[in-house]
Parts: structure tokens; C-alpha cells; sequence
């Protein structure tokens, strides 16, 4: 059950006070395993980091992942990039992530891609893109993945988890079905379920499994694995 109300307004966005500091809460109750995410991520996150290395982090929401990583990781001195299109999401990670040294968060649109952020290939050992990439334009996503690519040192990881579609339209139906059972069930209220449903209209935009695949491999993550996988819900792993 949550624990704080969002105010569900006509239209839902992450620029908004309210969504940002209930957010947590929010994604607990809507996301499927949700918390056994955050321990994959956490837990694979082991084998890719080493000392002095850099996690970057698109789509930071809260900085509640890279707070795991850092109070969690054997690793030491490591620095911490979190990214973020919504300056209401970097204030509560601001505050979230104050007693870490070696963080730095960034306002900015990933529609642009990272270019901007001259990444170091020889340090940044590890990205995390949580349920992020389905909120880019479809056409801005190769762009993305290329950059992040280019930004990891050799052996470096992507671990990414995203919304997808079936691949088929019978199975699609069934695992939206079965989806919205699960919110309901953790009680999110069938109307305001309706209203962010709504309101995501052509702003998140899942695709399949398999054409996930495909576009890490085209962007050069050819070693590329599924780690999680709940009806609509999938989780790879891609290693440069």
C-alpha cells in the first residue's frame, strides 16, 4: 500500500512537486518488483565497478539506486553521475544523496543524447537506465544508447530495465490485463490509474523485447542478456 497520496492531476509528469517527493512510494506500488530490481541492479552492479570508477545513472528520479550502490559497494572512491530531465526529481535526489561525496546531478533533456557531457570511456564502468528509455523519443534512442556505449570503458555495463509490448497482440492484451491487475491490487485506485494511463498518451512509448535487443546490438552492445522478465516488464544487461 502507499504510504503518501500523489495528487493525480489530469496530466501526469515528472516535473511536478508532488509526483517527485511521493515518488518512491509511488513506484513501489506500480512497478513490479520493484525493490527485487533495485537488489539485481545492486548485486550486478558488483562485477563491472572498481575502485575510482564512475556510475552514471539516466533518469535518477530520486537518487534512491545510486544511494544503494554507494552504501552497499565494496568499492571505493567512487563517483556518481545522476541525470535527469526534471529539476523536481534532482531536489529530492539533492537531498536524498547529500552525505555521498562525489556526486554530481544534471538537468538535462536525454532526448539530446549525452555529447554534452564529454564521458571518459576509461572510467565509467557501469549505467543504469531504470525505466527511462521508454519515456525518449522512439527516435532519439539510438542516438542514447551510442553515446552511453561510447562513454563505457571496455567491459563496462548497461543494466537497463524498461515497460515493453508483447510480441504478440493475444499475449499483449493479457500482460496489460494482468498489469493492471497488480496496481490495483496494490492499491492504486482503479480512476487514478485511469487518469495516468491517460495522460502517458505519446509520452511513454514501450517496445518489444525483442526489438530492445536488436537496438542494443545495433548500437554496439552485441554481448547483451535478459536478467528479469515479468509479463510486460524486462530487464537486460549489455556489456561493452
Amino acid at each position: 500500500m502507499v504510504k503518501k497520496k500523489i495528487d493525480y492531476n489530469d496530466v501526469w509528469t515528472f516535473k511536478s512537486k508532488n509526483i517527485a517527493e511521493h515518488f518512491d512510494d509511488h513506484v513501489s506500488q506500480s512497478v513490479p518488483l520493484y525493490n527485487e530490481v533495485q537488489r539485481m541492479t545492486l548485486e550486478l552492479s558488483n562485477y563491472f565497478l572498481r575502485n575510482n570508477d564512475t556510475v552514471i545513472d539516466i533518469g535518477v528520479s530520486t537518487g534512491t539506486t545510486l544511494k544503494n550502490i554507494h552504501n552497499s559497494s565494496p568499492r571505493k572512491n567512487l563517483k556518481f553521475i545522476g541525470i535527469d530531465e526534471s529539476e523536481e526529481m534532482l531536489d529530492v535526489a539533492k537531498k536524498n544523496l547529500e552525505d555521498i561525496d562525489n556526486v554530481k546531478l544534471i538537468n538535462t533533456d536525454l532526448n539530446h543524447g549525452l555529447d554534452s557531457l564529454s564521458l571518459s570511456g576509461n572510467t565509467v564502468s557501469l549505467c543504469i537506465s531504470l525505466f527511462t528509455l521508454q519515456f525518449i523519443n522512439l527516435e532519439n534512442r539510438e542516438l542514447l544508447l551510442r553515446n552511453i556505449y561510447r562513454g563505457l570503458r571496455q567491459g563496462g555495463a548497461l543494466i537497463m530495465v524498461e515497460k515493453i509490448v508483447g510480441s504478440d497482440a493475444q499475449f499483449n492484451e493479457i500482460m496489460i490485463d494482468l498489469y493492471q491487475d497488480m496496481k490495483i491490487r496494490n492499491g492504486l485506485n482503479p480512476i487514478d490509474n485511469q487518469k495516468k494511463s491517460k495522460s502517458l498518451r505519446g509520452i511513454m512509448t514501450p517496445i518489444s523485447l525483442d526489438e530492445n535487443k536488436s537496438l542494443l546490438r545495433k548500437c554496439g552492445f552485441y554481448c547483451n542478456d535478459i536478467i528479469f522478465k515479468w509479463y510486460n516488464f524486462a530487464g537486460f544487461i549489455a556489456i561493452k
